[in-house]
């Protein structure tokens, strides 16, 4: 296996163990079943639980970057230049938002959203072999930090 393919494998098994830690931590797994009733914040201080919440936010900011760079790398990898290798031939999708909806859970709309953005926000190299920047820069950026 060359260095990109093991350090690819190596990162999709770290995002699983985080996804693993997250859910553990929060309380998710217990609370899937009945909502919010198993919160991790119920119980705390005002202030903690304030705390909380800016820190659950932020949480929801990094996770909501790392859905729109993931829907725009699937999104890239469904290119029609890509021919009959493209992902979405090779899973059967007609469209990458169908992908996204059927692998996520999400509705194909909120797919949508996400692939509209990413392609948006993508910076990508042209046919002559120059650079096409991100019609939204400042987005881009602010979706990396």
């Amino acid at each position: 296996m060359n260095e990109t393919a093991s350090s690819a494998v190596s990162q999709g098994d770290g995002m699983r163990a985080l996804i693993d830690d997250i859910e553990v931590l929060s309380g998710c797994r217990a609370a899937a079943p009945n909502g919010l009733a198993d919160s991790p914040v119920a119980g705390l201080s005002d202030s903690d639980a304030l705390a909380s919440l800016v820190l659950w936010e932020r949480l929801g900011k990094l996770v909501d970057a790392g859905r729109v760079a993931a829907a725009a790398d699937v999104d890239a990898r469904c290119e029609v230049a890509r021919g009959d290798d493209r992902l979405t031939v090779r899973l059967g999708f007609a469209t990458v938002q169908k992908l996204l909806a059927a692998h996520t859970g999400t509705s194909v709309s909120t797919a949508a959203d996400r692939v509209r953005l990413g392609r948006r926000i993508r910076t990508d190299m042209s046919l002559a072999g120059v650079p096409n920047p991100s019609r939204f820069p400042r987005v881009e950026e602010a979706l990396r930090t």
